[in-house]
Parts: C-alpha cells; structure tokens; sequence
C-alpha cells in the first residue's frame, strides 16, 4: 500500500500524519563547544479541504538578549500528486520563504507548499542549530490529526545530563537505549554517542476541546531540560535542580530582583509627582499605584518573567514588556511600604507548569503579588481595562510561584471575584403592532465587563453589529458608559426594533431576543478532561413585555429553580397587570470542574439552552 492509499479510521480527520521523525544531536560549534542540532522529517496526506493548511509550515526560532539566536541551516520539501495515473512531484522553491517576528525574542520561519489539493501527500524536512544546550527541543507524539508513526532520537554525549519528562504517556510503543560505535574527540577526551529512541504507532488525534487550558496539557509529548553538565577539565556544574536553588539564581539576576531594587529607588521621585498614590489604607494605596502604571505604561505584548529593558528606557518611553512593566509595578508598591513579591506562572497558551522539577522554560509570566495581612491579591499593570484585581485570561492556569527573599511556594492563580453580566429588556408594540421596539441595557463588571470592552472596543459600528445578530432588525441608538474605568461597572444600553413575529393570529415573542447561548458547547458524549470555564461568572436576564391592547397570554413559560454543588438557576415569569415580568440567572458555583461532571454539565448547558430562549405567545382576547 501507497501513502496515497493510506486511509485512516477516524473519519473526521481532514489530514494525516504518516510519519513524524525528529532527531537531536550534539555538533561542534564555532566557538570550540557544542551546538544542539534538530533535524525533522514529515510526511502527511491531506484527506479533506480543511487540511490544506497542513501545507503551511512553522519553523519557531529562539534567541536571546545576549545575542545568541537559533537558525535554519537547511530546508528541503515536495509535494506528490497523481496526475493521469502517474505521480507528479512538485519540488518546494527555496527562496519562498519569509520569517515573522513574534517578539524580540521569539520569531516563526514560514513557508508554503505548493500546488498542495485534496489527495496530496506533502513531505518535508529541515535543520535547526540551536546554541541553547539548557533546554532541548520537545517532541509531540499526538497532534489534532492521526498520527500513524510518530519517532524521535536523541544522541546524548556525557558532557551534558538531562532531567526527562514524558506528559500523558503510558507507554512507548518501542523505547531503546544504545550506545553508538563512532568516537570523537573532545579536548583530548574521546567519547561515544548514547542513543535514545522513542517510538509512537497509531496516536488517535486530539480533539480540541472547549474550555480547556491549552492543548499544550494534553498531548503526548516528551521534555528535556539540562540538569547537570562537565567541564572541559572534567569538573561537574550542577544546574537548577531544586527550587530553593532556582529561587536564588532569580534573585541574583539583574533582570529580576536588582531591577525591582531599582525601580524602589525610582519610587520616590514618582511620588513626589504624584502624592495622591500614598493617599489612603493599604488595599487603596494599591488600588492607586496598579492603575497609575496601567494608565501611564503600555505593554508592547512581549511576555517573559525577566525585564527586556533598562527601567531608565522604559520610564523614559513609557513602553514595556510584561516583565518590565510588572517588576516595576512591585518595586513601586514596595516604595510605598507595601509588601508585595513576584509571582512567576505560565499561560494558558505556554501550557501548565510541572510541579516536580524547576522546569525554567514554563514560566513565561510574572505578575504582583500583594499581601495585606488580612488579604492578599495578584495584580497585572499590562492590561488598563481590568480590575486591578484581576489578572487577564492568558494568566489563570492553575498555580505560579511566588519568589520571596527567604522562600519561595506555590500559589493558586485564579481570580477572586465574581463577574456580572446583568442583561435588562423593555419591550412593547408599535401601534399597528407590526414591530417591537426595545430598550436594552447591560450592566457589566470584571471579566464580563474586560470580554465586551476588549471584544467591542466601545465602538458604535460592533457594537451595533453584535445586537443585529441577536436578533434586533434596527438600532437607533447606542449609549455607553465608564469604559475606561476598570473599577466601575460598564454599561451598554441600545434602543432598536424588530418586525413581530406572528402565526395564526397569535404573536410570539422571544423575552430575551438571541442574546443568551443558543447552542450547548459540549456535543461529545463523554470526556476525559477537566472542564476550565476559566472564573466564575452571574449571567442574569431581565425582560418586561407589554401585552398591547387586546391580546392575553395563552401560558406563562413553566418556572425552574435548580441549586446543587454545580449551580444555581433561578427561572421565573409572572404577570403583573399588561406586563410579563421574566426574571432569569444562572450562576456555576466553580471556575473549574473535574471530567466527572462533564454529564451533568452538559445536561445543565442543555437547560439552559431551552429555558434562555423560550418563547411567549399571545392571543387575541375572545369578544
């Protein structure tokens, strides 16, 4: 059978891995040392138009501020088709590549494949040399497509030992260790090759599941990180291996504690010139330091848990990285006696941090830690928008460490407060009764508020859009309110109109238009991952619709009141007079639940569905 044969089980698949190999070996550098080489070879068919964009590839590249930078040393590709029986190769041209900058630190080297269809087979192969010997390059067995084999191989050589990390996986379908016949030499020592070989059949594709962290978490991948490495003259240097020790070298680094030294000393010129940020109790005072630096600083979208500038640079141009921008923000809480530390994390997209060893590369993130004896809070100054005591969604993944003077522990990451979403509607007849016109108005706060700023950025146009699609035919008008004050909560009120829906003489109307969810996000019938709704929302709908004159509610939507361990529903509808009156909330008791309620969350999901977008019928009055 011909790779153009190959037919996978899984149905859905719209492209397959048909092979995956990744070799990584050590080469001698320029300098005399060693290099870390990782050479790739893949070859996938593509089933359906949804994989063509299997035919882009990605090539991430590393460097760092002292200059050192990883690169492509060589790129080979084809693409193979059948062309009147025949196969029909389609070499990649070299020169169609380009590369993007992410951030300074991190760039993707791209290119596409041409003349790639439905039935194509795609292969290609490329080399990275890479100085960084501190952590290897990770290797994905699983991808959102099937893998058929999936096989890496690495050449150890003894001036070098690595602590190893297999995520999600039970077992290799083939794992092997051997020691290699060549010898090299090394500043007069010779030594040989130690070869490890992992090997993976037949790895069924990921499906990405909603409300998950990153699928990061959940592939089946192996990690490698330097824990100890030989001189030239035969002497042993441990690295990182313990987190009291990886807490020490954070503390002398000058792009870590000495830069929030710093940036206390700068503290005192800062209050001098603006004496209303030492005003007030301790939470207050803290309230006002955050909000100056989210005010007066941007982030330039760079992450990292390490400053990226002088603080004179970034005072001065009043730009920063996330480390730049939040390791000043604790320097100044300390200038202003308050206690505060780092807490370094990784974010959803860099995947969770393992717990049992001091995995340098997870942590990405550095966000304050602010501790008032009787409370404490984490702080992000990079997001303006946000309640200063909140952190953004890109940082609630689990846990980060928090890096003292004398210590250093793990601290839940996650964010305190409740968020609201209140939705209020008025809705009553034209007087030929062929439109409803509607007044509309949202009450937001905290991660409600920061989704539809940052969704909608206040303006009229999307905003307007976003109510057409919920059903309104017309908005004329649209008002909001504190957009740019995190602490308060922001409201959205729009007036709009809609043609009345009608059959058989009888009008039906939707109390809440299209504005709750409309559709159940789990469709799977079992799952095996923890369900992340990320924080803890109150979603409350309020609609009164006003009869018209001669007509009468033929039934009032049945009343729901659910409060379990999982959530709380309040569903009610009454009539008072020519008005029905809906009162409708839901609230889900954790931002987090195990697999195990998987079954019962979908059935809540499904409720609510049904109740949120129930109808209201009226008929004519019987002379």
């Amino acid at each position: 059978m011909t790779d153009f044969d190959y037919e996978p089980q899984d149905k859905k698949a719209e492209a397959v891995i048909l092979y995956d190999k990744g070799d990584v070996s050590f080469v001698r550098s320029s300098d005399g040392g060693f290099d870390v080489q990782f050479k790739r070879t893949t070859r996938i068919k593509i089933l359906k138009e949804e994989g063509l964009n299997r035919a882009n590839i990605e090539i991430p590249l590393h460097k760092s501020d002292r200059g050192e930078k990883e690169y492509v040393y060589k790129v080979d590709a084809n693409v193979y088709n059948i062309v009147d029986g025949k196969t029909s190769i389609t070499q990649y041209d070299k020169k169609d590549f380009y590369t993007e900058k992410i951030f300074n630190y991190y760039e993707l080297y791209k290119f596409a494949l041409p003349q790639v269809k439905v039935g194509s087979v795609i292969e290609y192969q490329y080399t990275v040399i890479s100085p960084f010997k501190f952590r290897l390059p990770q290797w994905s067995f699983q991808d959102k497509i099937p893998v058929v084999h999936s096989e890496f191989n690495i050449k150890m050589i003894p001036y070098f030992e690595y602590y190893f990390v297999a995520q999600n996986i039970k077992k290799f379908t083939y794992q092997n260790s051997k020691k290699l016949i060549a010898e090299y030499n090394y500043r007069g020592n010779k030594y040989k090759e130690l070869q490890h070989t992992f090997i993976m059949k037949d790895v069924v594709a990921f499906r990405d599941e909603s409300f998950i962290t990153s699928i990061e978490d959940y592939l089946m991948k192996v990690n490698f990180q330097l824990s100890k490495y030989y001189t030239g003259s035969g002497g042993a240097v441990e690295v990182v291996t313990t987190w009291d020790k990886f807490r020490k070298e954070l503390l002398k680094n000058e792009h870590f504690e000495r830069y929030m030294v710093k940036a206390k000393k700068q503290s005192k010129a800062v209050f001098e010139a603006n004496p209303d940020l030492l005003k007030g109790s301790d939470p207050e005072k803290a309230q006002k330091i955050v909000e100056y630096v989210k005010n007066n600083y941007i982030w330039n979208g760079e992450f990292g848990k390490l400053s990226h500038n002088p603080l004179k640079k970034v005072m001065e141009e009043k730009v920063g990285s996330v480390g730049d921008i939040n390791l000043f923000l604790i320097g100044l809480l300390r200038g202003a006696g308050l206690d505060a530390n780092p807490v370094i994390l990784s974010t959803r997209n860099n995947g969770k941090i393992t717990s049992d060893y001091p995995f340098d590369h997870y942590f990405n993130y550095v966000v304050a830690y602010i501790d008032f004896g009787n409370g404490r809070i984490l702080s992000d100054a990079t997001t303006p928008l946000l309640r200063f005591n909140d952190l953004p969604i890109r940082c609630i993944n689990d846990k980060g460490r928090l890096i003292k003077e004398k210590e250093s522990k793990w601290v839940s990451i996650y964010n305190h407060i409740s968020s609201y979403d209140k939705t209020t509607l008025e809705i009553q007849f034209t007087e030929d009764l062929s439109a409803t016109k509607v007044d509309i108005l949202k009450s937001l706060n905290g991660m409600s508020a920061y989704k539809y700023k940052t969704k909608y950025e206040n303006k009229d146009n999307k905003l307007k859009k976003y109510f057409k699609q919920q059903g309104l035919d017309d908005v004329s008008e649209i008002r909001k309110k504190d957009y740019e004050k995190s602490d308060k909560p922001y409201f959205i009120s729009v007036k709009g109109e809609t043609p009345t829906e009608s059959l058989m003489g009888k009008i039906i109307i939707r109390p809440f238009y299209h504005l709750p969810i409309s559709k159940n996000p789990f469709t799977e019938e079992n799952r095996s991952y923890d369900i992340d709704l990320i924080y803890t929302e109150n979603i409350v709908y309020d609609s009164k619709v006003n009869i018209p004159e001669g007509y009468k509610v033929a039934e009032l939507p049945d009343e729901k009141v659910v409060d379990n361990d999982l959530i709380k529903i309040n569903f009610k509808s009454k009539q008072q007079g020519n008005q029905v009156v809906f009162t409708y909330s839901y609230f889900f008791k954790k931002a987090k639940y195990t697999s195990n309620n998987y079954s019962d969350l979908k059935k809540m999901f499904s409720l609510l569905k049904e109740k949120l977008n129930v109808q209201l019928v009226l008929e004519p009055v019987e002379n």
